[in-house]
């Protein structure tokens, strides 16, 4: 081989070796680069392990932040080359944002240090990737979840005015709002100038699964992991999660499972994140058997699929008005009578 030859052919073999070593680099990531477990990075598959974590250093996983406020995240298990990413339905961005092959990535961060803010509500995800230098990848075993509600507006100003004291057009825009008090009669005949509060609206989504364990197994602990994986499947804190009934499954559900039970719970939530729930898939059978895996549980067979409902104060709560009148009209008829009596 000549000279000229064996310079090149070693050139290339310098640049073939080298090649790797680039993608292991975060900026040379793309945005949307897949950085999960089981994903290639580096020609290898990204391992999951539980000493890489990432959170929100104000509130544990699981729990529920606001928009406009500005976070800081705490990492654990970092090493010389790292990614967060940030996924869900919220809309969030980081202060110091990753440049990912020369494309700027909102919901990517390569800071040790960062804060991420949320404009709007949904449900956040957080997940590190890490590695040394050249080699295997590794990744949170379990993302970090959030619900992101919207934040809540001031109180009233001054201009709500009481009965007591007020100008003219503020009591003006008061009756534009609120409904004749004259649907209240008192006892004595004269009209009741209260309104009645508001009830808040309790809202729950409601699921049953079934479960290759026999009641024995199902044991307390099993129960909290249970809702704890139900919890991070929903994007919302675990105690929002409750179990309402634990059974043997049905004769013909079991099919070849000797030993089943079926489990009923409930999400607590919102409207809008009950909408959210039953139209994102999040509490599919795949994605609730994600999240109960890795809470060393096995996998479930979702036999009632999600559904809404109201709790039994929210529904009783329009009623409330009739029950208070027919009660005021049953105490003006006995005084009357009595009156009469006497």
């Amino acid at each position: 081989m000549s000279p000229g030859n064996m310079v090149a052919s070693f050139a290339l073999l310098i640049a073939l070796a080298a090649a790797p070593l680039v993608h292991g680099h975060p900026e040379k990531l793309t945005c949307t680069q897949d950085i999960s477990a089981s994903a290639m990075i580096m020609g290898q598959s990204v391992q999951a392990s539980a000493a890489k974590t990432v959170k929100i250093a104000e509130q544990p996983c699981g729990g529920t932040i606001n928009t406009g406020t500005a976070y800081s995240l705490t990492l654990g298990g970092t090493e010389n080359k790292y990614v967060v990413d940030l996924s869900g339905t919220a809309t969030g961005t980081f202060a110091t944002k990753m440049t990912g092959s020369g494309t700027v990535c909102d919901k990517r961060t390569t800071a040790s240090s960062d804060t991420v803010t949320f404009t709007a509500a949904g449900t956040a995800i957080f997940r590190m990737t890490t590695a040394t230098g050249y080699g295997t990848a590794t990744t949170t075993e379990t993302t970090c979840d959030y619900t992101v509600q919207a934040a809540e507006s001031g109180g009233g100003s001054g201009s709500d005015t009481t009965a007591a004291s007020g100008s003219g057009a503020t009591e003006a825009e008061a009756a534009s709002t609120t409904p004749s008090p004259s649907s209240d009669t008192t006892a004595g005949g004269t009209t009741g100038g209260t309104k009645e509060a508001a009830t808040p609206t309790e809202v729950f989504v409601e699921m049953s699964v079934t479960v290759p364990l026999t009641i024995a197994e199902f044991t307390d602990a099993k129960k909290t992991s249970f809702r704890k994986g139900v919890a991070n499947s929903a994007g919302t804190a675990i105690d929002k999660v409750e179990i309402t009934e634990v059974k043997a499954a049905d004769r013909r559900r079991r099919m070849l499972l000797e030993t089943s039970i079926s489990v009923d719970f409930r999400v607590k939530v919102t409207e809008a994140k009950a909408t959210e729930l039953k139209s994102s898939g999040a509490l599919s059978e795949a994605k609730l058997n994600e999240k109960l895996k890795a809470e060393g549980l096995p996998a479930v067979t979702v036999t009632k699929a999600a559904t809404t409902s109201k709790s039994a104060a929210q529904r009783l709560t329009g009623g409330g008005m009739l029950a208070r009148t027919l009660l005021s009209l049953g105490v003006a008829l006995l005084v009357h009578r009595a009156a009469a009596l006497g």
